[in-house]
Parts: structure tokens; sequence; C-alpha cells
């Protein structure tokens, strides 16, 4: 008996094909974090999301077929998307889809024809993984379950989209430079949290792209309710831990900060360190010329 094999490229055009003649409209997910289910499922299908957010979860419950999600930053132009995976009892294969004009019979109802970029396969923990684009990017996610697997499978996506210049792409050290004035004051005045403190360690991590700060926070201006740093009973005083890119090379410091930045991936990351006494003699001055865009806190 003759066995007709298709190609991996032509089975996944197949199976979008298939998919979208039972109606190819995208599921979007309504709030930042959303759950897909395959727990039911009998027949493989290629499952659509399109984010709305600029930072969220998607979590994959039971994954069967292939997960096709969107992501694109909500008022466009050049910005890096960034994301992290987690599975349990399941290996995912991670792709990344690009277009291309085709004149296939499903044009009316796939926007171009697809070719899949493999970019790595998770069974575990990814570290974080970034790219950037100016078009919505498309991630293609494929379970590969195995006899040796047992227990519930899901699997786990964290993504960050945020807005980037020119410069991010001439420049691999750009987000390591000082903040300006107007990035000062819109990130004193924006971010997750503002501090004041001393450097601590600095610690490098093995096997990340990232290097842990320790600060003793002398006083914190602005937190996010959900934000705790931790009191050493020992000196009356909070200290935290912030991360920066390790390609920063960030080494120990005397002398006081103001530490500004958001909670990313569920850490604490830098986005501007003035020495406190810089940012006063700054704050004061715009203040003084209508510059400042929110209260300054003493």
């Amino acid at each position: 008996m003759m066995r007709l094999t298709v190609p991996e490229s032509g089975q996944y055009l197949l199976c979008i094909a298939i998919f979208c003649l039972h109606g190819c409209l995208a599921k979007v997910c309504d709030l930042c974090d959303c759950s897909i289910s395959d727990l039911n499922t009998e027949i493989p299908a290629v499952q659509n999301i399109k984010t709305v957010c600029n930072e969220g979860n998607i979590e994959w419950i039971s994954p069967y077929g292939a997960l096709r999600v969107e992501l694109s930053y909500t008022t466009g132009g050049l910005y890096e998307t960034c994301f992290k995976i987690q599975t349990e009892n399941v290996k995912i294969k991670v792709s990344q889809e690009s277009w291309k004009n085709s004149k296939s019979h499903f044009a009316n109802v796939l926007p171009q024809s697809s070719l899949l970029k493999p970019l790595f396969s998770v069974n575990g923990k990814t570290n974080e993984y970034c790219l950037y684009s100016n078009t919505p990017v498309l991630l293609y996610l494929e379970p590969e379950r195995t006899h040796d697997m047992s227990g519930f499978p899901r699997m786990n996506l964290q993504y960050v989209l945020e807005r980037k210049t020119p410069r991010h792409l001439e420049n691999e050290l750009e987000d390591c430079r000082p903040c300006d004035t107007k990035e000062l004051i819109r990130s004193y005045c924006t971010s997750d949290f503002v501090f004041v403190g001393e450097m601590g360690q600095v610690r490098h991590r093995e096997g990340d792209d990232k290097t842990e700060v320790e600060f003793h926070v002398t006083r914190v201006v602005r937190k996010l309710s959900t934000l705790y740093f931790k009191p050493n009973v020992d000196i009356q005083q909070q200290y935290g831990k912030i991360v920066v890119p390790k390609k920063c090379q960030v080494r120990h410091g005397g002398g006081i900060f103001l530490i500004t930045g958001k909670v990313r991936f569920g850490e604490l990351a830098k986005t501007c360190s003035p020495y406190l006494s810089d940012w006063e003699n700054l704050a004061n001055t715009a203040i003084r010329d209508g510059r400042m865009e929110c209260p300054l806190v003493l």
C-alpha cells in the first residue's frame, strides 16, 4: 500500500488551510491574561490568539494541535517583543512565522501564505527571548509529548512588548545609557516603583543575560501595592533587588541614587538611576520651568 507523505512545511500549510475552512477568524485575547484549553479536543487544530495588551500571560492547557499567537504593539511603530515560556509534562517547539505573498487557493481566507523559522524547543523553562519588529510577531507553538512524560500537560507564555527607537537597532547598548531629562521625568512619574537608596552587592547571573543589583532602600517614593521591599531588622532598613541587562556591565558605585523602574517578568527592572543630588537639581529646574509632569514627592 503506497503511503503519501507531506513535507513538514506542507503539513503546516495544509493544517492551517483545513482549519480556515472551518473559520479562520483569530481568537482575540480580550484580557491581558488568557487561558486556552485543548482538554476536550479530539482532532488536532490550530488555535489563533491575537493579543490586545503590551504585556500579559497566555496559558495553554493540555496542548494538542498547535497554537498561533499574534503579538503586536498597541500603537504600532518599532517595538521589541520579549517572551518566556514554561512547560509542564510537555515539550513545545517554538517557531516564528513569516509572511510572503501567495496565489494560493486559500488566499481569500488566509491573509498570506507563511513560512516557519524554528527558534527553539523547550521542556521546562526558557530564559527571556527578544526580537525587534515593526509588524506583528507571529509565534507558532507545537507540542511534542513523548512516551516518558506523564502527568497533566500545560504551557505558560509570558510576553512583554516595548516601544523602541531606531537607535536601538544601531547600538545594542542603547538601553544602558543614562536617561536624559525628559526620560527621567517621565519615568519618575509613571514607573511601577521609585525609591532612594545605596547600592549593595552586584551579581552577574550564570546562564542568564541579567545582572542583579541589591539596594539598601532609605525611602520609597512610590510602588505598586503588590511590591514588597524586605526589611533588614539589624539596621532598621529595607532592601530590594533590581535587574539590569548583563551587557551594561554594571559595577558597584558609591553614593545615594534615585531608582525608577517597572515590574518585568516578575522582577524589578531598572529604567533610570541618577544620583539623588542630580535628580533634585533637575526636578527643581523642571518645576520652575513648568516641565514637571507630576508632583514631586520629598
